[in-house]
This record gives structure tokens, C-alpha cells and sequence, in this order.
């Protein structure tokens, strides 16, 4: 004989369904905050590391280590924008050869150069389908990029910087999630490295004042035993 519910059962069965998907629900929003509070932990973690010292290029190496670790980045590039050109100069390379290091590419110049020219993240899982991939890093190092992403470092609507990560470890993509937690990141690195270089501006300062006095006390010295 052909089995039928009655009206309460398909009511209790619904109710059934409609309890386990708000409790399936709920256990994937617990372990979205387990993660996102994890992330952030280590996002205060790497901050502290990175705003511990007061040496520029000991900062600068700090962020984009930092960097990749954070998103578990295989090769990644910390480049500054310098000169009257805003010309983007490798600063520091991890995962490439060394032998790019403090080269210059022309404002503007692929994926980097749009983050830094147009100061918002670019995420490319693709980049061979981009139109502003630039190839020619690749050539040299015989690095094979897949995905790449660029977030630019940011002080007062300016770009003086970028960071660049290259392929993740687990050959997955990059994902949105992944711009908002380098965007954090950048955000505590500019920080970072503006108090490194004022701290470096003020030994200069420090430098020149005291050669400035010395010169001025050897001057009168000299002017006494003449009288």
C-alpha cells in the first residue's frame, strides 16, 4: 500500500528541515568568525613584528615577508614609487632573483603600476588573459606567474608604494578576502614605514646639527688664539 504523511507530519518534517538548515547555517557563520578572528590575530601579531624596529630597510623586508606569510604567497615584490616620474623601483623581491633589486619600471607599467597609478587593489587569477600583465619580469626570472595580487600603499590619497604577491602555495586563487586582509595590512605598513623614515630624517638632522656645532666650536677656538 502506498504511504502518505498527514498534514502534521509534513509540518513536523519541515519544521525538522528548517531547524537543521538555521543550525547548519549557524555553524558556518561560527567558523567564518573563528577564521576572521584568527586572521586578525595574526594581523596584530605581524603589525607589532614589522613596527618593532625603527630601521627602514629592516621594515621594508618585515612588510612583504609578512605579506606573504599572511596569504601563504609563494614570490611577492615590496615596490616604492620614487622620483618626479613616480617610477616603480623594486625594493625588495622574495621568491624572484635579487638581481631586480632596485630596478626602475616606468609609472604606470602592468598589473603594479594600474594598483599604484589608480590606488585600488588588483586581483588577477589569470594574468595571462590580462591586458596589463607585463611579461617581461617573468622572462627573466623564469618565474611562471599564475595569480597575482597588488595592493597599493597608501599615505593621504598617494601611492608610494606597492605590494605584490605572487601564486599561493596551494595553488588556489586569490579571492576578496584575500584584498581585504593585505588592505589591512598595507594600511599598518605605511605606518610603519613613515615612522622609520621620519626616525631616519631626524638622525640626519641629528648628524648635520651636531657637525654644524662642532665647526662652530672649532671656529671660535681658532678666532680666541688669534686675539
Amino acid at each position: 500500500a502506498k504511504s502518505s504523511f498527514t498534514t502534521t507530519e509534513v509540518r513536523l518534517i519541515a519544521a525538522l528541515v528548517g531547524q537543521a538548515a538555521a543550525a547548519l547555517n549557524n555553524a558556518r557563520v561560527l567558523e567564518q568568525t573563528r577564521v576572521y578572528s584568527r586572521h586578525l590575530e595574526e594581523l596584530n601579531a605581524i603589525t607589532r613584528e614589522i613596527s618593532s624596529s625603527l630601521d627602514v630597510e629592516t621594515v621594508l623586508e618585515r612588510i612583504l615577508n609578512s605579506a606573504c606569510d599572511l596569504l601563504g604567497a609563494v614570490a611577492g615584490t615590496l615596490f616604492l614609487v620614487e622620483g618626479p616620474k613616480h617610477e616603480l623601483v623594486f625594493r625588495v623581491v622574495k621568491g624572484s632573483k635579487e638581481t631586480l633589486l632596485d630596478r626602475r619600471l616606468p609609472a604606470g607599467t602592468g598589473i603594479v603600476g594600474k594598483a599604484a597609478s589608480t590606488r585600488l587593489a588588483q586581483i588577477v587569477n589569470r594574468v595571462e588573459l590580462n591586458e596589463n600583465w607585463f611579461q617581461g619580469i617573468d622572462a627573466e626570472t623564469g618565474l611562471k606567474t599564475r595569480s597575482l595580487l597588488a595592493v597599493p600603499l597608501v599615505k593621504e590619497d598617494a601611492s608610494i608604494g606597492v605590494l605584490e604577491l605572487i601564486n599561493k602555495r596551494d595553488a588556489s586563487n586569490f579571492h576578496d578576502r584575500d584584498v581585504a586582509m593585505l588592505e589591512a595590512f598595507a594600511a599598518q605598513a605605511v605606518v610603519a614605514l613613515e615612522n622609520a623614515r621620519l626616525h631616519e630624517h631626524l638622525q640626519v638632522r641629528n648628524r648635520e646639527l651636531h657637525e654644524a656645532m662642532s665647526e662652530l666650536q672649532e671656529t671660535q677656538e681658532q678666532l680666541i688664539q688669534k686675539e
